[in-house]
């Protein structure tokens, strides 16, 4: 189910994206992403404050 995030949300999406990058960086195509860099943790709790991010769970 497609849903808005919440704060709730965030220690199990900041464990998705640290996973994410981990993954990421062991393909062709890595993101350049750096684990609390981008995105950090205030990033990520701001755009679910601003309504901005949806999860899949």
């Amino acid at each position: 189910m497609i849903k808005v995030a919440q704060l709730n949300d965030l220690p199990a999406l900041m464990t998705f994206y640290n996973d994410l990058i981990v993954a990421m960086a062991q393909t062709a195509f890595p993101s350049g992403w750096q684990k609390g860099v981008y995105p950090d943790e205030n990033y990520v709790r701001t755009a679910i404050v601003h309504g901005e991010l949806f999860v899949n769970w």
